[in-house]
């Protein structure tokens, strides 16, 4: 199983993970930005063909102006719901992205102490192997 890990770790482009990952956290937080102020609303979508009259059909004034109302209140509640998803997805982008650069750093920095312990356990080998070789020579 670590086998299989270390096998992932090997494959995985650390500096180029490394270089990217303030990007990646800069383009989170100008989404969050972006979605977090209020955009103006856009124009509602054209009435469907149901919705008005048919030509030589009569024209009832007040049903079509609620039905054209209760369209309105539909649309903006369906809107609101639509940005409320919106915000909480990009700032669940947006933790996610910093947690990935947290976890970028410290993968590095553990990368980093990993060199310097195979470092000084290849010192530590040579010095064994010195010290081996002159208690034999002697």
């Amino acid at each position: 199983m670590a086998t299989d890990w270390f096998s992932v770790l090997r494959k995985v482009p650390w500096s180029d993970l490394i270089h990217n990952a303030p990007k990646a956290a800069e383009s989170a937080r100008k989404l969050w930005g972006s979605v977090g102020r209020d955009a103006p609303l856009a124009d509602a979508a054209a009435a469907q063909p149901g919705d008005a009259p048919q030509p030589g059909e009569a024209a009832t004034p007040g049903i079509t102006v609620l039905a054209l109302q209760r369209r309105i209140n539909a649309l903006e509640a369906a809107d609101d719901a639509l940005q409320t998803r919106m915000q909480a997805a990009s700032a669940l982008i947006a933790r996610l992205t910093e947690q990935h650069a947290r976890l970028v750093e410290r993968a590095e920095s553990q990368r980093r102490r990993l060199w310097v312990l195979a470092g000084m356990a290849g010192l530590a080998l040579a010095l064994a192997g010195a010290a081996l070789a002159l208690v034999v020579s002697r």
